[in-house]
């Protein structure tokens, strides 16, 4: 029972934190969204991605049931990071931003927020003005006492203008506790040769599989794309480690359970067997069935608040080793560790209930004669 309570008491404490991982909002919305990872050879010019990515895009947009394409060269839920150190033109000092280039509709593909400003348009090409996109962690970082609209940022060599923010979005995994500034700029400006196409469509995203990779074929037959996925997969991998400790503590907590109830209903068993005759002449004197029905379950009882008892103190010693496993959940939570003693004690009672009854149905004459 202790041993039962511990590794309950665990998996009671990471199933509660999976499912704050999963009402997580990560900042954009991934429900019907097919990624296509694609590159381009290394030996492409800058004008050449560009033109394929356009042309790419524009062609997707038009396939039947596609809502929304948009492209980015480091796709959210990703393990690779681009980050540069950036500085506000009117503001010394410099402070490292994710950078990223996205195509003009990416924002309203991914269902991004605007909160101020615009968005990438056509006409922000490579012979326009140099544009970019903040998030709002970004001006909380750096412009927390100004308006971030028309402000010049420097990385790369370049001034940048900003002409938008956007809502914050999560990095690498649907746990991170806080979020990264984020400076975007438009794919005309600055084209990379590895891009990630996400496509917004009707109904379930893979079956648009086939048609994308028929379309970037039609425009590039050698052009090979590298993965093709959903990006609701994308997030639920983000957080696999998280659903592998989970179900594996769960798996262990559940055998110790089923270990720790027949192991009481083998001991009660044992003990009413053994006095299976005192049980008799208790009744042919004149005590009642839900006597020594009180009698058997009390004795599973204190077996089973004993257990309990010790669990409850090892599960507190070794539930403050899974603080890092843990996310927006106290390794102390007060529900977890009402909830989970109470459960095992209504299921233990249980065990013991069943040889309580073959005990209260003892025949009174056949315990005598054997005396």
């Amino acid at each position: 029972m202790a041993l039962a309570l511990i590794l309950l008491t665990g998996a009671g404490l990471l199933i509660k934190s999976f499912v704050r991982i999963q009402q997580s909002h990560p900042g954009f919305n991934a429900k019907g969204l097919l990624v296509l990872h694609v590159v381009r050879p290394k030996t492409s010019s800058e004008g050449d991605c560009v033109a394929f990515f356009e042309q790419a895009l524009e062609k997707l947009e038009a396939l039947p049931g596609v809502q929304a394409v948009g492209a980015v060269d480091i796709a959210p839920m990703s393990s690779i990071n681009r980050n540069y150190s950036v500085q506000v033109v009117s503001k010394p000092g410099w402070q490292d931003a994710e950078t990223r280039s996205v195509s003009h509709d990416y924002f309203c593909c991914l269902d991004i927020p605007l909160v101020q400003g615009r968005v990438f348009a056509a006409q922000d090409g490579p012979s326009g003005p140099s544009v970019a996109i903040v998030n709002q962690e970004f001006v909380r970082r750096r412009l927390p006492d100004r308006d971030p609209i028309g402000q010049g940022i420097t990385f790369w060599g370049r001034t940048w203008t900003i002409v938008g923010v956007v809502g914050n979005v999560k990095l690498r995994t649907l746990r991170s506790e806080g979020f990264s500034p984020f400076v975007y700029v438009p794919l005309a400006q600055l084209a990379q040769h590895d891009m990630t196409v996400s496509i917004r469509t009707t109904g379930d995203p893979l079956q648009w599989a086939g048609a994308a990779r028929r379309t970037l074929r039609e425009i590039d037959p050698s052009q090979p794309i590298l993965s093709v996925n959903t990006m609701h997969q994308l997030v639920q991998d983000s957080i696999g480690v998280e659903r592998f400790s989970m179900i594996l503590l769960s798996v262990m907590g559940g055998v110790a359970l089923l270990m720790a109830l027949v192991g009481l209903y083998g001991v009660m068993t044992f003990a009413v067997n053994e006095r299976r005759n005192e049980i008799g002449i208790r009744l042919a004197l004149g005590a009642e069935a839900k006597d020594v029905l009180i009698l058997v379950i009390r004795k599973g009882s204190i077996l089973t608040l004993t257990g309990l008892g010790t669990g409850l103190v090892g599960a507190l010693a070794v539930t403050r080793l899974m603080s890092s496993m843990l996310y927006r959940t106290s390794v102390r939570d007060p529900a977890t560790f009402v909830l989970v003693p109470a459960f095992l004690f209504a299921v233990a009672l249980l065990a013991s209930y069943i040889p309580a009854r073959r005990a209260a149905r003892v025949d009174p004459m056949t315990a005598l004669r054997c005396e």
